[in-house]
């Protein structure tokens, strides 16, 4: 197992007292993430990381201040100002400045053919209908973390589409894919991927039988075109539960899960957190 480790800057503010910054890893790739953690003599009441144009909360972490940060599919590689805001008990703060670089990840092209009957389901309404569901939950907060160690595969089978694929429908370009497509025999099960609580399981147009489980601190994962759905909403899902079963409802040219991780509402590769600990 890969452990992310992090390399600590200690800075001493007028003489009065001492601030850690650890940031890591400080080079990353288009669709991955990075770790900020902060550890001050003083005590602090919030911590913000400002950058890509986003602010993010970190929460308290242990005896530090951590936060996860996605970089999207969309950023272009360059080199980053990462600004960090300590808020403290006395009404003061201050702030320091690191910075990220982010590189030029190669994705592949992928080409299918979706029938009238489908390819009407990507009509903009029905997006926007089902995405201000999920959104709604994507945008969660929860300060404790719930998630265990490394995240596990939700189901067996083959990877039809990696993350980050460009996709061309009918010919035409549509999207970059924002999650991770397996395939097997139909009513496969179906796994939580880590340990954590069910916000969403609801039928929708587009992405079919969906489930998202919030596992803390901004992070969530998603299940979609599920045949059937074997959980409820708040419902407490342990690392390995069943939640439902594969299939092909909403639009879909086959059977398969489609999984997908959000961090702060950023779409993340959800590999990257099954073959190491990324949030150590």
């Amino acid at each position: 197992m890969l452990a992310l480790g992090i390399l600590f800057v200690s800075l001493s503010i007028a003489q009065s007292h001492t601030v850690h910054i650890g940031v890591a890893p400080n080079i990353v790739k288009q669709g991955n993430t990075f770790v900020v953690k902060v550890f001050s003599e003083k005590p602090v009441k919030s911590v913000e990381a400002k950058i890509f144009d986003r602010t993010t909360n970190l929460f308290p972490w242990s005896y530090k201040w951590r936060g996860v940060i996605g970089v999207s599919v969309g950023t272009q590689p360059g080199k980053y100002k990462l600004l960090l805001t300590l808020h403290y008990g006395d009404g003061t703060h201050d702030q320091f400045a690191r910075y990220v670089t982010v590189t030029k990840k190669y994705f592949e092209k992928r080409w299918f053919t979706l029938k009238p009957k489908k390819m009407a389901l990507l009509a903009p309404e029905i997006i926007e209908e089902d995405w201000e569901k999920i959104e709604k939950e994507l945008k969660r907060e929860r300060k404790e973390p719930l998630w265990k160690g490394r995240f596990m595969i939700p189901a067996k089978g083959t990877v039809t589409m990696p993350f980050g694929a460009i996709q061309y429908i009918n010919g035409k370009r549509y999207s970059q894919h924002n999650g991770v497509d397996f395939t097997n025999k139909p009513w496969s099960k179906i796994r939580s991927a880590n340990y954590g609580q069910v916000v969403l399981a609801e039928k929708l147009k587009a992405h079919g039988n969906t489930v998202i489980i919030d596992h803390g601190q901004g992070i969530l994962t998603m299940y979609l075109h599920l045949a059937k759905i074997a959980v409820q909403k708040n419902e407490i899902a342990w690392k390995g539960k069943v939640i439902g079963y594969m299939g092909s409802t909403g639009v879909a040219t086959g059977v398969h899960l489609h999984w997908g991780m959000s961090v702060h509402n950023v779409r993340v590769n959800p590999m990257e957190w099954v073959y190491r600990t990324v949030a150590k």
